[in-house]
Order: C-alpha cells, then sequence, then structure tokens
C-alpha cells in the first residue's frame, strides 16, 4: 500500500503569489551598569538599586527584568525584582543583577547605627524665675532616624548661672538673663 499526499500552492481571490517577509530582532543585552556599585548603609535601612543595560543596538535603557540576589542573607536581602535592599546585620555582601545570563554586582556595606549629631527641645523658650522646663535631647543617627535620647545618659549644662539644669533636662529659673543649654 503507497500512501501518497501532495500538498500544493495555489493563487486564490485576495491572495499574493509570493513576496518577501521582513523580520527584525530584538535587540540584545551586551552589559548591564548598576547605579551604585559600592554602597553603605545603616542596619535597619533600605536603599534601591537600579540597573541600566546596554543593548546591541547601541541603546542604554532601565534594567526592567533583572533579577536581584543577595549573596550574604544575614547581612542584607534585596527585592528580587524592586532592588531595594535591607540591612539587617553588620557586614558585607554582593548584590547581582541577572537579565538575559547577564550580570553586575554591587557591594554592600552594612555598617553600625552610629549618633550623628543632637539637638535640644524646646530650641528657644522663656523659662520665668523660680519656674521649671523639661528639656529633651534628640539623636540623629545616621540611618535617618531621630530618637529621644532620655534613655540613655546625657550631660547637660548651662552657659550662665541664670538657671540651673538637672541631670534629666529639667532647667529652673534662677534670676533674669540669658543662657544656653547644652
Amino acid at each position: 500500500i503507497l500512501l501518497l499526499a501532495v500538498v500544493g500552492c495555489s493563487k486564490s481571490k485576495g491572495g499574493s503569489e509570493g513576496g518577501t517577509v521582513n523580520t527584525t530582532s530584538r535587540p540584545t543585552l551586551r552589559s548591564i551598569s548598576i547605579s551604585s556599585p559600592n554602597i553603605s548603609i545603616a542596619i535597619g535601612t533600605t536603599f534601591r538599586l537600579s540597573a541600566s543595560g546596554t543593548y546591541s543596538d547601541g541603546k542604554t535603557q532601565g534594567l526592567e527584568d533583572g533579577v536581584w540576589m543577595s549573596s550574604v542573607l544575614d547581612v542584607a536581602t534585596v527585592g528580587l525584582s524592586s532592588g531595594i535592599v535591607t540591612a539587617l546585620k553588620i557586614g558585607e555582601t554582593q548584590m547581582t543583577v541577572t537579565a538575559q545570563g547577564v550580570s553586575a554586582s554591587s557591594t554592600v556595606n552594612v555598617v553600625p547605627v552610629i549618633l550623628q549629631s543632637i539637638s535640644i527641645e524646646p530650641e528657644n523658650t522663656d523659662l520665668f524665675v523660680g519656674k521649671q522646663k523639661k528639656f529633651k535631647a534628640i539623636g540623629l543617627f545616621n540611618n535617618g532616624a531621630p530618637r529621644d535620647l532620655m534613655d540613655q545618659e546625657v550631660t547637660w549644662s548651662l552657659s550662665s548661672g541664670f538657671a540651673t539644669i538637672d541631670n534629666t533636662g529639667m532647667a529652673t529659673g534662677v534670676s533674669a538673663g540669658e543662657t544656653v543649654v547644652t
């Protein structure tokens, strides 16, 4: 038994007799660059990494399909698609983004939370003779968070004898005049 199939092309109404098909290929990713290749962030803070890709057509644009990974998850994590780094403990890790088989990395150093400055509240105030006013010490830390320092040992002082201040920040007016609280 022999089975023969014949397939052919025929001209149909409204059809074409042939022609060329133009195809264009999508540019391929050649390299990735990360906006912040080396960063230091304090424990408990977040930072958004972003990446851009350079393609075979020479164009560079934001990388939208990259997948982010952290090399040391207990130091810092990163959102798989967002690039948002969360610092967990002191140490160093590499954040790597990969797309279309191309990768780039950024070094992330997680540093301790450090007091950077102290402000006193209220800043400017009147204190009448014989009256009291409570002052607060507010610390600003490298993680950007202000914090009341009253649970810390704070040493208070005044620039003159017009008032007194105790170790809790309670000031008492003694005589008329001006003084600076530090």
